[in-house]
């Protein structure tokens, strides 16, 4: 009996390992099956437009990006592997193979007299699908401020003149007669920021403006101080 039961023990020891190995192998096939399956067909289709009224750009330049994910670094690195060039509907179509494994893919889009994307702001698709995405720009402007001192202290005013974002614009003008002209590249159809600062017998004071700019135009702002 007692060789019986050792029998029993050996058999079912050997048929748990028998098991055990036969599911390891079935999982390193299976593995290696899905690892074969390397690529995807991936479609994007989409308009460029301008984002504040989306009007439709045609003839603009749409680039689609390929970027490896890097473990432990913040960004993706994208370089262009392909472009077009919207219709008169401001459309247009990628169709192409992904690669599978560490890898993201974006489209971009660059027009004239509008601001440029960086490459943070660049659309992520989805790989093996259909997508539809919708890039939109922000048309540039340009604001021209007349500064002008017309009460003058001393040599010592000063008016320092910040357009803050996104043109990062600035100017600083110190005298008894200021009377010049500052430009900056500002957002279009937009309310711009105009932040300043005068400074006359050592007292200063700041003043704000929100001043509309249209898109592909110039407007001209006075400050008299």
């Amino acid at each position: 009996k007692a060789i019986r039961r050792n029998y029993v023990t050996f058999s079912n020891n050997f048929q748990m390992k028998n098991f055990i190995s036969f599911l390891y192998i079935f999982l390193i096939l299976f593995s290696f099956s899905c690892c074969k399956k390397d690529n995807f067909h991936t479609v994007v289709k989409g308009v460029v437009a301008d984002k504040t009224n989306c009007n439709a750009l045609p003839n603009a330049a749409v680039y689609l990006l390929e970027g490896e994910v890097i473990f432990n670094y913040p960004y993706v690195l994208y370089i262009a592997i392909d472009s077009a060039v919207t219709n008169a509907n401001g459309e247009f179509s990628f169709d192409f193979t992904a690669k599978k494994g560490m890898y993201d893919y974006a489209v971009i889009a660059d027009f004239d007299k509008y601001y440029e994307l960086s490459s943070s702001e660049a659309i992520v698709i989805s790989e093996g699908k259909a997508n539809y995405v919708v890039i939109g720009l922000q048309p540039e402007a340009f604001l021209k401020v007349h500064v002008k001192n017309i009460q003058p202290y001393d040599i010592y005013d000063k008016i320092v003149v910040d357009f803050g974002v996104p043109s990062g614009g600035y100017g600083s003008f110190q005298g008894l007669d200021v009377d010049t002209f500052t430009v900056a590249r500002v957002w279009g159809n937009y309310e711009n920021d105009v932040v300043y600062q005068v400074t006359k017998n050592n007292i200063s004071n700041n003043f704000s403006v929100k001043v509309f700019c249209p898109s592909s135009d110039t407007t001209v702002y006075e400050i008299n101080y």
